[in-house]
Formats: structure tokens, sequence, C-alpha cells
């Protein structure tokens, strides 16, 4: 099980006031299967596993998923007369969800990037490119110091950040500065953070790199079991970008995971070929290519085509930035 997949990630999502848990159990060869999901609040009845910017959804079973359990999935879905659903596994169950024999309606295509940590610590940092190495050097000889921290007031710091990101990002985009605003007012409220450091606790995980006394760049980590997931990350570029305090964020929290049993590190959505592509790739992290499927009515599928080129710069900022 992910941290995105856990009843404590699902509740954060509620107490955001945004979604109802429409988690579906249903029953397969004798064992519980779980698509844990959840619906917006309001008109609309589309169930989705998960929103964007929630991670990835898939199915939870006591031992390795099997094509037959999403089929007890989507069967439990059917039976209770659900026309909307949007579901987004994670790259290991892409595979079972394709081979299901549902006539999905819409199909995109989803590229995370995760390292592999069965090796351990000494492994996965010699897997580092050289520049990445050279870069955690330089944080450390510039006096960056990293730490780890589970409180609301590093919950703020991070989110002060994140509005000075949203500023620069939006000058990277094609899409309007008050209309990057305002997506991030929306989605990324401070309460959405502390709904989700309130649930998760210890297993949420913000990191903060400080610099001449103050911080200049933040990560959020998210675990459960043993899988670690980068979910947000942020940054004073003129402070942080100098002395590399990113990186060596990235590699303290990798260090950490390795140190915590972990044997994966979730790097999230981001599109191949980008300056982000390549800084998760320099610490080892390979591309996993997903689908995103539905089952909609055909109207909802031909609006969506429709839409796809005005809202595909949109999409692809929130790819790359949101998870």
């Amino acid at each position: 099980m992910t941290p995105f997949q856990t009843p404590a990630w699902r509740a954060a999502a509620v107490d955001t006031g945004r979604f109802v848990d429409a988690t579906v159990v249903a029953e397969s060869a004798g064992h519980e299967v779980v698509l844990p999901a959840l619906r917006r609040r309001g008109p609309s009845r589309a169930i989705q596993s998960l929103p964007r910017g929630w991670g990835f959804g898939g199915i939870v079973t006591p031992g390795a998923a099997t094509v037959a359990d999403v089929g007890a999935a989507i069967a439990e879905l059917s039976r209770r007369g659900a026309r909307e659903v949007r579901l987004r596994p994670p790259p290991v169950q892409d595979d079972l969800f394709a081979g299901a024999g549902v006539a999905w309606s819409m199909v995109g295509e989803n590229h995370s990037y995760e390292i592999d940590l069965g090796d351990g610590w000494p492994a996965v940092s010699s897997g580092f490119a050289s520049s990445v190495r050279r870069a955690v050097r330089k944080a450390e000889k510039s006096g960056v110091v990293v730490e780890r921290r589970t409180d609301l007031e590093a919950v703020a710091e991070f989110h002060r950040l994140y509005r000075l990101s949203v500023q620069r990002w939006a000058k990277q985009t094609r899409v309007p500065d008050r209309v990057m605003e305002l997506r991030a007012t929306l989605s990324e409220p401070m309460a959405k953070y502390e709904a989700v450091l309130s649930r998760l606790g210890d297993d949420c995980g913000i990191w903060l790199a400080r610099h001449g006394g103050a911080v200049v760049g933040a990560l959020i980590v998210l675990s459960h079991d043993t899988e670690h997931a980068y979910w947000r990350g942020a940054m004073d570029l003129e402070l942080a970008g100098p002395v590399r305090a990113n990186d060596l964020l990235q590699a303290s929290a990798i260090e950490h995971a390795c140190a915590q049993g972990a044997d994966r590190y979730a790097m999230g959505l981001t599109q191949p070929g980008s300056g982000l592509a390549r800084f998760k790739a320099g610490f080892g992290a390979e591309l996993r290519v997903s689908h995103e499927y539905a089952i909609e009515p055909p109207w909802r599928s031909r609006v969506r085509r429709g839409a796809a080129p005005v809202l595909e710069p949109l999409r692809g900022w929130a790819a790359g930035r949101a998870e």
C-alpha cells in the first residue's frame, strides 16, 4: 500500500471540505479488494481514484493484485450504478487495468519517476549523476542545513515558499499569471497541507533547507510501509539556487527513506524531457509510464477531446509541479 492508498490520506482529502470518500470494497476469490476513491462535493457524481494532485489510486489487496481483483472492483462500481469513473492506478498495476476487459471510454497517459532503493543507500547514492554529487557537496560546503520536521510551523514555511514558486512557474508557461495564481489558491490552500499533516502525522515529513538563517527550500515526503513519496517541493530560487539547496534536500530525503527500510522513492508526475524530469533522473529516478482509465458517457469523452488543446498547457504544468 502506498501513502496515497491509505485511509488517512482519504480522510485528509475529506477534511479539506472538497471531497467525499467514495471508496469501493469488493470481494474477489475469497479476499477483500479495496479501490481507494474520492468524489468531489457538489453536483458532480464522478468517482476518482484518485483526483489530480492526490496521487495514484489503484487497488489494495492482501497480496499481489490480479486482473480478477480489478474486475471485482469494477463490477462493484457497476452494481452501485456509477456512471462516471476516472481511475489512475500506480504504474505497477497499469497492466492489470489495461487487461481487465473493460471498454474504457477514454485513456490518458501519465509519466512518473521513481527510484529503486532495494540495494540500500550506498548503491543508490553511487547511482546519482556526478553533477548531483557535486551539487550536494557544494550545498554542504556552503553551510546549507537540512532538517525533517512534522509541525505546523514547518508547513507554513513550505507554503510561503510554494507561493513564491507559483509566481516563478507562471513566467515559464503560456498560462496567464492570474490563471496560474488562481489555480494555486484554489487547489493548494494552506488548509490542505494542515489536513494532510494532521491525518498522517510522522508519515508526513516536511524537509526544510536553511542557509544564512533563512529557510530557502522545502520538500514534503509522504511515507507508508516500504514506499516514500516526494509529494511537493518549493524554493526561493534566488537564495536556494546558488547554494544548490534542493539537491541536498532530495539527497537527505532519499537517504532517510533508505534508513527507514523503504524499497521505493516515488518522485511523482513529470513531463518527460522537461528540466524537472532531468533533475529527477539525476538522482537515479527512472520513468514509469501508466495510464488513466475512464468509464463515462460518450458525450463526456467528446467534450474532453475538444477541450484538450486548451487545457494541455495547464495540465503540463500540473504534471510537472503538483505531484
